[in-house]
């Protein structure tokens, strides 16, 4: 898709697929990795889940930022 498109932004709700951090810097990786040379810019769930619309934590929001980052 990359050669369509200038960004890639999966959702990488962690909290929807009962998944942690490193999953969203593996996700973010594989992505990056396989972007076709679009940019990626993966999308963070700020809710706990959709079951669970608990707003997340600065701290928790600002952990997963980074860790995306650190995949990307």
């Amino acid at each position: 898709m990359g050669k369509y498109l200038d960004v890639i932004i999966p959702m990488v709700y962690k909290g929807n697929y009962g998944q942690n951090s490193n999953w969203i810097k593996s996700t973010c990786s594989w992505f990056s990795k396989n972007s076709g040379g679009a940019q990626v810019w993966c999308g963070l769930q700020t809710y706990v889940s959709d079951n669970n619309l608990t707003t997340s934590s600065t701290s928790a929001l600002k952990a997963d930022w980074l860790t995306a980052l650190d995949g990307d």
